[in-house]
């Protein structure tokens, strides 16, 4: 997998396919109510044209995976992390039952490609926010995909950047989607109906009880640190992990960019990877 950085030039001079992620079409007259009863988001909310993101919970509430979501005249469409592709077309079978629902799932469409403005055009976000709703859609059409991509490293940079963290098979079942801060996304609804671990997901939105969230962070090492690597406070003594990595990407010579689940009172002190002596995180602002 080519994994090299876009440097100069146009973008229409750096075209490449993605193969991140996988796409789940769902069709049929039930589509709409069959994915409300399935996922985080208020599907039925979602217009033609438009996007929302959201997640696949299991009965404990655990991110079992997260996909951003689009509707067009041929249906919904759901893009997801490559390696759920299979798990989350296993489980929407189960549950098709009866319903007038077709299921499609495929490799990102050949000849489609992400389209987002390069990192370095970026504005690094405030924490629990996003600004920028357009950076969310799953895929653009064909037409207007053509001309635009980033390499997958400047993919996830982007989506670290912008504050969406994916989950993938080494981070499945760890996190509740509010730590993933999917709410703030507006990609749970609270007043939709029920949904695979929704009685979770409901009670730590309304007693208060969520003590970890998603931060950005950036740090200095000369390989990645693994998805799940443990995060400790510097000065702990003995140490004990106070969070962990869920997506990472390069963001210069040495340098890396970050998503990390961690207790939100220690999110702004002095944290370190692996260890003591592990790499040093600094916060983004």
């Amino acid at each position: 997998m080519n994994t090299g950085r876009v440097q100069g030039g146009s973008l229409a001079a750096h075209t490449r396919r993605v193969s991140l992620f996988g796409v789940i079409r769902v069709q049929g007259d039930d589509s709409g109510l069959f994915l409300q009863g399935q996922t985080t988001t208020d599907v039925l909310s979602l217009k033609p044209g438009g996007t929302l993101c959201g997640a696949f919970l299991t009965p404990k509430g655990r991110v079992l995976a997260n996909f951003r979501l689009s509707l067009d005249p041929g249906g919904y469409a759901l893009l997801v992390p490559i390696d759920r592709l299979a798990i989350l077309e296993k489980r929407l079978k189960m549950f098709i039952l009866r319903s007038s629902v077709r299921l499609e799932c495929s490799e990102y469409p050949e000849g489609l490609c992400w389209h987002q403005a390069p990192p370095e055009e970026q504005t690094p976000l405030p924490i629990f926010k996003l600004s920028d709703k357009e950076s969310l859609a799953p895929f653009p059409s064909k037409e207007a995909a053509m001309g635009a991509i980033e390499s997958n490293d400047a993919m996830r940079l982007s989506d670290i950047r912008r504050g969406f963290a994916w989950i993938t098979e080494e981070s499945q079942e760890a996190y509740l989607p509010q730590m993933l801060n999917l709410d703030q996304l507006e990609g749970i609804s609270y007043q939709k109906g029920c949904y695979t671990g929704q009685e979770i997901v409901a009670r730590t939105h309304f007693l208060g009880q969520l003590k970890r969230r998603l931060f950005r962070y950036s740090f200095k090492a000369n390989q990645p640190l693994a998805i799940g690597a443990p995060l400790y406070v510097a000065s702990g003594n003995p140490p004990d992990p106070v969070g962990a990595i869920v997506n990472l990407a390069p963001s210069s010579d040495g340098c890396w960019e970050c998503l990390a689940v961690v207790q939100i009172e220690m999110a702004t002190e002095s944290l370190r990877a692996l260890g003591l002596q592990g790499p040093l995180l600094s916060t983004c602002d």
